[in-house]
């Protein structure tokens, strides 16, 4: 019975439900001008927590519902509105209907597996998130690892030099199609900082506990790059492992790495990364555009 924004629904014919979280629900859709599928995110204003709006920088479209530049709307529209990369899903529309914002983007690629879990993240039939990949293969070889994190690197590199940090990045939060190519989703923890060459420190964290960093865990202030850093490296340890490398927020604030299972052996490169990720001081960390060019990643040769 609800009335959605007339903008929308002149173009856009809902079709289906994907699923629905704390946030709102997934819709599949069908643009009316050319037949091809859209995922549509709704997104319940009333339940967007108060870090996660940040101020409009589009003049929008009339019709469109969105609030003049320089009104509120919620991190993930900013986000998907300003970025244009092929890590990041695309936005191709956003509306507003006073209630829900609604996110339009594209149906993802075929999955090298059958998903197993639902999500509201976006069109998910065909995808399915990095956990259950990794969930399904156990762990993968330095060849596909280093294919897959490669990728999420340049993502995430990509974002920083335009301010933009993730701040919940995660296996969850990685869509992975039938050829290994990722997609980075889910901004709701995200800041955008505009001066990136003057970045600030941040008190709140709002991510996941198993990939935040010492100085979070610690209570301490901390910038979002050195911490992206940290979730990068348990990230890495997960997917040539399978597991992450702390059994507990005790063991990642001391930097107590778990002994390696089943006799598993990494080449010397590959373990200097992690253990320059996994720094317990965040002033010695790699840097974001330095895993770029370590040498595991293809950068040294």
């Amino acid at each position: 019975g609800h009335d959605l924004n007339p903008l929308f629904e002149s173009r856009y014919a809902l079709t289906s439900s994907l699923g629905s979280g704390g946030y709102g629900f997934v819709c599949v859709a069908t643009e009316l001008a050319t037949r091809r599928e859209v995922a549509v995110k709704f997104i319940l204003a009333s339940k967007i927590p108060p870090h996660a709006w940040v101020e409009y920088g589009g003049n929008g479209e009339e019709g469109d519902g969105m609030p003049p530049a320089g009104g509120k709307v919620p991190m993930e529209c900013e986000v998907l509105r300003r970025v244009n990369h092929w890590g990041v899903v695309q936005g191709l529309g956003v509306f507003c209907d006073g209630k829900f914002f609604y996110l339009v983007s594209p149906p993802l690629p075929t999955s090298p597996i059958t998903p197993i879990r639902p999500s509201i993240n976006m069109e998910r039939r065909g995808s399915c998130d990095l956990f259950e990949c990794v969930e399904r293969h156990k762990k993968f070889g330095e060849a596909r690892a280093r294919m897959i994190f490669k990728q999420i690197v340049d993502t995430v590199s990509y974002l920083s030099r335009i301010g933009i940090y993730h701040r919940d990045i995660k296996d969850e939060n990685l869509v992975i199609d039938r050829d290994y190519r990722v997609k980075l989703i889910d901004f709701g923890s995200a800041v955008w900082e505009r001066d990136p060459e003057h970045p600030r420190k941040y008190k709140e964290f709002f991510g996941t506990t198993a990939y935040a960093s010492p100085e979070i865990i610690t209570g301490h202030h901390y910038y979002a790059a050195e911490a992206e850093v940290w979730s990068l490296g348990i990230l890495l340890c997960i997917l040539v492992t399978g597991e992450s490398p702390f059994h507990s927020p005790k063991e990642a604030q001391v930097g107590r790495r778990s002994p390696l299972r089943n006799g598993l052996r990494m080449s010397r490169e590959l373990n200097d990364l992690i253990d320059r990720c996994l720094k317990v001081s965040p002033e010695r960390r790699i840097t974001i555009d330095e895993m770029r060019g370590h040498r595991w990643l293809g950068g040294g040769q």
